[in-house]
Order: structure tokens, then sequence, then C-alpha cells
């Protein structure tokens, strides 16, 4: 099962939740998985392919961690 799927089904079960606190800031399951959703539509509307490259200049944030994310979820 891949990470994706696996906050998914977390997004699920525990919606509201602490997933993860990045630089002082917080998001539930729900939160984290609607982000990583947003991403990955985004990038498939632009064309992303599988095996596509993305590159990333991000600090440590929850946006950082929500692209990486969307990136496996958009293939």
């Amino acid at each position: 099962m891949a990470l994706w799927q696996i906050l998914r089904d977390a997004a699920a079960r525990h919606p509201n939740r602490v997933a993860v606190e990045v630089g002082g800031r917080t998001a539930t399951y729900s939160e984290l998985d609607e982000l990583v959703e947003r991403i990955a539509a985004g990038l498939r509307f632009q064309g992303l392919a599988p095996a596509d490259r993305v590159v990333t200049v991000l600090g440590n944030t929850l946006e950082h961690l929500g692209l990486l994310l969307g990136c496996y979820r958009a293939g």
C-alpha cells in the first residue's frame, strides 16, 4: 500500500486527529489529505505523467510535505 493510501485511510478513520506538526503548525489527517489531494489534482491538471520528475525548492513546511505526498498521489 502506498504512503498516500495510508494517509487516505487514516483520514477516513481519524479525520480530526493531528497527523503532523511542522514548523509550529499542525494539520489533522483530514486537512493533510485534502492538501495532498489539491496538490495532486493541480499537478495532474498541469500534465504531470507517471515517471515525470518534479523538483521542489521549499523549506521544512507543511506545504512541502503536501507536495511530496501529492506527487506520489498524482502518479
